[in-house]
């Protein structure tokens, strides 16, 4: 087999070690890619002129100690044709970019490429950062570096005691120019992290060609061109370069919160609280995540010193669970170390399960984003290229690969395994529902003030039981003491004045307007009785005060509505619970159940569902049950506010089979036994209202 010519300006620099062998890197510096090579590549490209691969092989073997056959020279030599690196004027090098040419993608395929993923160039930086680089070298000084340490520490004590208020600031975000400033922000954000890349490349030699934008499923993302970073033969510089992104948006980060812990309520405040939340969730969240080809991907790819991490996990993996699933007697893609082949095994199923729920995710957003029938088109899309695209690939290489599928306990173990997964497909298993209930009394009354009054006399406290019609405050108002010897006087008067009026001929004509006016004081009399006796504030039930304030003591001034004190009848009569929708109709006949308190020493309560709700809750009841009172349903609102339940929910009420001797009221949970039911039916539960109301266009 002949030897096709090399490109005469391709390049070859030493490398870091690998697990103690040594490594070179390959740069095409027409195209600005390079490739990592190992002994037996860069000992055949010393001697590519040899013309043959059996004289390659000969020459291998006269002055090394490596032996390589044909077929190995001629799988490196495809290598090389299949990554343009070759003279393109041979031609065999031509006849094989003609064919690549007329199996190129067709148009629709290369609009779908470009739509998950392509980048605009925007400036070419280096001469920017070449003249800038002195001025900005000082932010990464020993001295710059402690104080940022002494700011980060200033922060986090400045911001303990007003944690609180911190984390409430994000509801001012909840809205467009909440959305509009993070994204300006985030933009400031991105730019500095890609100029910390930059200026840390530049300091240390390395070319920074372009700055741009990436545009990730038409998401856009800053980005600086590193690749002459793997030039350096030292890790620890590639680690800077790549770490100095995060770096400085950790700075912003901790910049930002001190200043936000000393600035007064405003626009500079909220920018400072975008900066500070903003730079945390993405160096945390996505930088330094390894299971996408972002600094955490590279960081760990250096740390292990294992380029091309992710195509070299996987393949490991691949070759892992074909081994594990079917007993395929396969060579080991490659030879590493016990201990770094359970990392890299570990890492690739760790980025499989994560990039499995981000793409769903992913998907999902698409769908929901646009219209909904480019929504369900890209939601296909996404799905199909990055979900079961991939399942699909493997599976059909099994099915390639079957005849290294023989009868071992492998095979039978996987089939017995699939068999009883789809058996436990279709077993009805047994529901236990979990409703977020409260034993409440059978009645309660709450005493509020009538009018603004002042209040003579307390005739109760706390624990005290009282009978229906009991006398429990003695109010006064002098006011309407005042208006009601006012009004005495004056029927007195008119009633003087109609007898008079009765009596002379000559004054008949006003006789009648004079009774208005009595008939009107003697209304207005009865009223202010009505009211006078209402300031003697009686029970309505019989049962136990609780709830009267500490505040409210003879003498004072009460205003209209305020909460005196609650009467509560007998406890433990009633339980009162929350249930979801999709548990709703898991319910049995005559459902029977336990109530579990969530403190105190009462033990469980035997309880049947008595009463279920036809309409879902607007406003939910009891409201203890709520979040933000630390119950199990989420709502919207606060405190003092109508808490509405975020999902479908119904009322339900408990009867209580025995008597109980618990407090008046008393947060817990109902776990009832509902219908059985399949993991199949469940599913298709789950998904079957969804599906019917999204297929409604």
């Amino acid at each position: 087999m002949a030897l096709l010519p090399l490109r005469r300006e391709l390049r070859l620099y030493p490398a870091a070690a690998e697990e103690g062998r040594p490594g070179w890197t390959l740069e095409d510096p027409v195209r600005n890619r390079f490739f990592r090579l190992g002994r037996h590549q860069v000992e055949q490209l010393a001697r590519w002129d040899c013309g043959t691969a059996c004289a390659l092989c000969t020459r291998i073997k006269q002055e090394t100690d490596l032996s390589l056959d044909v077929d190995e020279v001629a799988a490196f030599q495809q290598f090389l044709l299949a990554n343009s690196l070759l003279q393109s004027g041979h031609p065999t090098v031509q006849n094989f970019l003609e064919n690549r040419v007329s199996q190129k993608t067709s148009l629709w395929m290369r609009a779908l490429q470009s739509y998950i993923f392509f980048r605009v160039p925007l400036w070419r930086p280096q001469r920017f950062l070449a003249a800038t680089l002195p001025y900005v070298r000082c932010l990464a000084s020993p001295t710059a570096l402690g104080l940022y340490v002494a700011a980060l520490i200033a922060a986090l004590i400045l911001l303990t005691p007003q944690w609180s208020s911190f984390v409430d600031s994000f509801a001012y975000f909840i809205s467009w120019q909440g959305a509009a400033t993070y994204l300006v922000v985030l933009f400031l954000v991105k730019f500095l992290h890609e100029l910390g890349h930059a200026y840390t490349a530049t300091a240390h030699g390395i070319n920074v060609p372009v700055i741009g934008v990436a545009f990730i499923v038409l998401w856009p993302m800053l980005y600086s061109d590193n690749t002459d970073a793997w030039r350096e033969q030292s890790c620890r510089v590639r680690m800077k370069v790549v770490a100095a992104g995060i770096g400085v948006e950790v700075v912003l980060a901790v910049l930002a919160t001190l200043l936000w812990t000393v600035l007064q309520p405003g626009l500079f405040k909220s920018l400072c609280f975008a900066l500070a939340t903003s730079s945390w969730l993405h160096s945390l969240l996505i930088n330094l995540s390894p299971f996408m080809r972002f600094d955490g991907y590279y960081l760990l790819s250096d740390l292990l010193g294992v380029p091309n991490l992710a195509s070299r996990a996987f393949a490991l993996g691949r070759w892992q669970l074909r081994r594990l699933l079917w007993g395929m007697d396969q060579p080991k893609p490659e030879y590493f170390s016990p201990r770094l082949e359970r990392s890299l095994t570990l890492y690739c199923y760790a980025t499989w399960l994560y990039r499995l729920i981000l793409f769903t995710g992913i998907a999902l957003m698409v769908y929901h984003l646009f219209f909904k029938a480019l929504g369900i088109l890209l939601f296909t899309i996404e799905f199909a290229l990055f979900v079961v695209k991939p399942i699909l690939s493997e599976v059909l290489q099994w099915w390639r690969q079957r005849q290294l599928i023989g009868c071992n306990g492998h095979v039978t173990v996987m089939l017995l395994v699939l068999a009883t997964l789809v058996g436990l497909l279709f077993v009805p298993f047994e529901t236990t529902l979990v409703v977020p209930a409260q034993l409440v009394a059978k009645e309660r009354h709450r005493v509020f003030v009538p009018f603004p009054a002042q209040l003579e006399k307390i005739h109760v406290y706390n624990g005290r039981k009282v009978s229906r019609g009991d006398l429990l405050f003695t109010l006064s108002s002098r006011q309407l003491d005042a208006r009601k010897k006012i009004i005495d006087l004056e029927i007195k008067a008119l009633t003087v004045q109609l007898q008079r009026e009765l009596g002379a001929k000559h004054k008949l004509e006003t006789t009648a307007v004079t009774e208005n006016r009595l008939t009107a004081a003697l209304i207005e009399a009865q009223g202010l009785d009505n009211k006078i006796e209402q300031l003697q504030i009686r029970a309505t039930l019989a049962g136990e005060v609780e709830q009267l304030p500490d505040a409210v003591v003879a003498g004072s001034w009460v205003g209209f509505a305020q909460l005196l004190c609650q009467i509560v009848s007998a406890p433990g009569e009633k339980i009162v619970g929350s249930i979801a929708e999709d548990d709703l109709a898991l319910l049995a006949d005559c459902s029977h159940g336990w109530f579990y308190a969530e403190e105190g020493d009462l033990s469980r309560v035997p309880c049947r569902v008595a009463f279920i709700d036809s309409t879902n809750q607007l406003t939910l009841e009891p409201a203890a049950l709520a979040s933000v009172y630390g119950g199990d349903v989420a709502v919207v609102g606060r405190d003092g506010a109508l808490l509405r339940p975020l999902e479908n929910r119904y009322r339900i009420e408990f009867a209580v089979k025995r008597s109980i001797d618990a407090p008046t009221s008393i947060r817990g949970h109902v776990r009832i036994k509902g219908q059985s039911l399949s993991v199949l039916t469940r599913v298709w539960r789950s998904l079957a209202p969804g599906l019917i109301r999204e297929s409604q266009f």
